[in-house]
Order: C-alpha cells, then structure tokens, then sequence
C-alpha cells in the first residue's frame, strides 16, 4: 500500500480480505508485561486503513469499508486504557480519523453535531488530559518534556494526535467545532475556579484545547502566523493567561499552568497587542529564576521569541525597540546568568541562546559596559 497501488486482484476483492482487518481490531489477547505484538498489529491495521483512505477512497464499497474501519476504531478508542504502552497505538488510531475528517469524500461522518461532541467527550479529552507519566516527566526529566512540548518531538504521543483531530475538524467545520468545543472549555475552567487546586488539569486541558481551535496556520520561526476568526485570543490572555504568570504558588499544578501561560504568549506573540505584551512583559523576566526548571526554559523560550517579534507596520525592524529594554539590560543579564547557575539549567541551551540574542538585540555601547561582567562568565561556560 505504500510502495505500490494496491493490485487490481486485491482491490477487487476488498469484501474478502477488509473484514478479517476488522476482526483483528477488535481482538482481545492479554499478552506478557512488555510484549506489545498485538497493539503493534493494530497500530498496522490502522495505517492500512487510513492508506485506504487517502488512495483508494473511490474504489467500489470504499465507503463502507471506511465506516466500518471507523467504527471499529472508535470502539477501540472508547475501550483502550490510559497506559503508556497503547500510546502509540491510540496514537495511530486517531490519525486515522484525522484522515478521515480531511477528506472532502469522508468528511461527513463527523458533520453531526452529535459526532462531534462524542469525539470531544470521549476521544479528544480523554487523550489530551495530562496523565500522571506526564506529570513525572515534567518533574524529573525537564529536558524531555520541552522537547516533547515546544520542540515537537511529541509526533507520537496521544496529545499531539487529538491536536490534529482538532484541527483537522476545523478546516470545514470550525464555526460547530469552536462553539461545541467551547462549551467543554468553559466548563471545565469553571470547575477550575471552583477549585483550582483539585481541578488544575482541567485549567491545563482547557488552555491545550483553545489553542489547538484557534491555530490555523503556524511555523516554528514566526509561531502562528494565522488564527481562526471565532476565537479571542486577547481576551483568553486576560482571562486565563495571566492570572497564572502572577500566581506565586509552587506546586506541580501551578508550575504546568506557569508554563502554559508562558507557552501560549510564545505561540500567539503575533496575535497579541504589543503594548499588552510589554505591560506583562516582567512577569515573564520574573519567572526566569523560577524554582521550576521548565518554568525557567519556557520563560527563556518566551523572551528570546519576543525580542525577535517584528514590527508589522515595519517589518525590517522588530516590535520592541532596544530603548525599552535599557533600564532592565543590567538586572535581565544578572537573572539570565542567575538562572543559568541553578539546579537543571547549567547547560540550558535555550536560556543561554536568550542570553545571546539579547546581546544581538541592545546596542553595542550599552553591552560594552556589561562585558567585565559577562565575558567571564561565558568563558567559565564554555570552559
């Protein structure tokens, strides 16, 4: 099916060998810790279906077999455990979907509104929930978790699927999408004022979910370049942003939603008045020394992607001007170097690149007083 069109013996005969695939989906062995050989058989089965899809959608009962692959990956959806080692099989499975939903010809199996609060309820929530081996990692190993979360090795992970469910909903259906997915996310953040302390995830989830609705266009140098007209993003910065930046609680609910918070001004910084930027702009610098290791680098990641925000009105120049940061060039060299010195980001690559890109961005003359200072302790870096 990849490397080849499927031989005109087998396409004749979908009928004779489709429902065996199907039977094999719902096949329910319990296999030895660690031996995986039935998810990867359906793992196999799903991408067999979603080649079915994207080359052969026209063969003859096509659309039968394709809702009936639909079917039976939704049982299997409904009916697969949290645990880490399905991830990539339900992985697998809701790209199938994606492949479904983006196809002109497929696409009306999730035109009703039924559907589409059903996938919400059960296939997109329950994959985009943080998980208790998440939260594990954004403690013990920060690194990876970045990586995971801004640097987008997450291509396999349950989360990074249901985000392009969404999305891919959205190309033709995004006004029912926006209001059946907003109602979710205004209930759950109610829940969340209700008790944020018990109900943090759902803070996380809600913040996860808007942004996946509202992006229509992005790339890893300019962030979103494009959002979906139905979505304030102003307004969600004011109203669910911010109050987690001033938040001084630590914990490892108020440290995700920390990152979060800085995450969303990374992804939307075009999106956002600059002028509403600049006002929360030493929220930001404060969580540079944060207790949190991932607080810490996503603060970094923050500033360093605002310093190189252009001026829309001017695009040769960028959006904030050397001269704001005068006064605070001294104390924000002092804090970059402070937090390079705590414990988990002594080699931080992406607070030492802030570091050189606010060098890039002040004059000369204003550095040229700061290198007694500096060039020691880059040189102790480098040694």
């Amino acid at each position: 099916l990849i490397t080849q069109d499927l031989p005109e013996f087998f396409e004749d005969r979908l009928g004779d060998w489709i429902p065996h695939l199907l039977e094999l989906l719902d096949v329910q062995v319990k296999m030895p810790d660690g031996v995986t050989v039935i998810e990867d058989m359906k793992s196999e089965i799903c991408e067999i279906a979603s080649l079915i899809v994207q080359r052969y959608s026209d063969a003859e009962n096509s659309k039968d077999y394709i809702q009936k692959f639909a079917q039976h990956i939704w049982n299997l959806l409904v009916t697969t455990s949290q645990d880490i080692k399905y991830d990539t099989l339900v992985a697998t499975a809701i790209r199938y979907l994606v492949t479904v939903a983006e196809r002109p010809e497929t696409r009306p199996l999730f035109q009703d509104d039924n559907v589409l609060n059903l996938l919400c309820q059960n296939v997109v929530i329950p994959n985009s929930t943080l998980r208790e081996a998440d939260d594990e990692l954004f403690e013990d190993d920060p690194e990876e978790y970045v990586k995971r979360d801004i640097e987008g090795s997450d291509i396999d992970t349950r989360r990074r699927a249901a985000c392009d469910l969404v999305q891919a909903l959205c190309k033709f259906q995004e006004t029912r999408l926006i209001e059946v997915f907003g109602q979710f996310i205004g209930g759950m953040l109610e829940k969340y004022r209700a008790d944020a302390a018990v109900h943090w995830k759902l803070k996380d989830l809600s913040i996860f979910l808007y942004s996946a609705m509202a992006i229509k266009g992005s790339t890893r140098q300019h962030g979103t370049v494009s959002i979906s007209p139905h979505v304030n993003i102003e307004k969600f910065f004011e109203d669910n942003i911010v109050n987690e930046l001033v938040n001084d609680t630590e914990g490892l609910g108020p440290n995700i939603l920390k990152a979060d918070a800085l995450r969303y001004i990374t992804t939307f910084r075009n999106h956002i008045p600059i002028g509403t930027i600049a006002n929360r702009l030493p929220l930001v610098i404060k969580h540079l020394v944060s207790s949190n290791a991932v607080v810490r680098t996503y603060a970094s990641i923050t500033l360093e992607k605002l310093l190189t925000m252009r001026d829309p009105l001017q695009p040769k120049q960028t959006a904030f001007k050397s001269e704001q940061f005068e006064p605070l060039l001294g104390d924000l060299i002092q804090t970059l170097f402070k937090a390079l010195d705590m414990t988990g980001s002594h080699e931080n690559e992406h607070i030492m690149k802030t570091i050189m890109r606010l060098f890039s961005f002040s004059k000369s003359a204003l550095i040229a007083q700061f290198l007694p200072v500096v060039v020691p302790r880059l040189t102790e870096k480098l040694g």
